[in-house]
């Protein structure tokens, strides 16, 4: 309960349930249908399991991303109905080793991330089916009237991306911006993408 008190403090308010997740009843009456998506991150891989394949048998369309504890663990999560799995110690190593042979863009990236002072993030802003500037150029979109923004990467349809993509890109329903915005106007920018 002191965990969650600290969360509430930090982001607010937000809604939990204090209950074991791999019993049916608790996902069940948990509020699933509402959810965005769901993480399971429980100490033991067949915990993570059982739970992903209760919440994706209750949805199917509900994003689901499970801790994996042992690299083997990683098929049968996806099989189960994850939509992605995550290794804390394997993403540790990684980030470790990068610590050691590029601090600089580790400490850039970890700022971009952790900005407590609200200047700048990297998110991503897609375009949708209806949006007014599919077709467009992204000069002749001018995102940087609209914010003080920078489209570092596009996520193409086919899941590839275009990094530090061309003035002369043009945008397609389904495309995903990554940019480097300030907080402030990062809703200004959904707005205008989705108009």
């Amino acid at each position: 309960m002191a965990k969650i008190e600290v969360l509430e403090e930090e982001i607010g308010e937000f809604l939990y349930v204090i209950s074991d997740a791999t019993q049916d009843h608790v996902l069940e009456n948990s509020q699933t249908n509402r959810a965005h998506g769901l993480v399971t991150a429980l100490t033991e891989d067949r915990d993570n399991f059982f739970v992903t394949l209760n919440a994706r048998a209750l949805r199917q369309d509900l994003r689901i991303i499970s801790k994996a504890v042992q690299d083997e663990s990683k098929t049968k999560l996806l099989r189960a109905g994850a939509n992605v799995t995550v290794s804390p110690s394997a993403i540790g190593g990684v980030h470790m080793a990068s610590e050691m042979l590029r601090p600089s863009v580790i400490h850039f990236l970890d700022q971009m991330l952790r900005d407590q002072e609200g200047n700048r993030r990297i998110e991503e802003i897609a375009v949708p089916q209806n949006s007014s500037l599919i077709g467009q150029t992204l000069q002749e979109v001018h995102l940087r009237q609209i914010a003080d923004s920078l489209v570092v990467a596009i996520r193409e349809i086919d899941g590839s991306h275009l990094y530090n993509p061309s003035e002369d890109v043009r945008l397609d329903a389904g495309h995903v911006l990554i940019v480097r915005a300030r907080n402030d106007e990062i809703s200004a920018l959904r707005k205008y993408v989705a108009q």
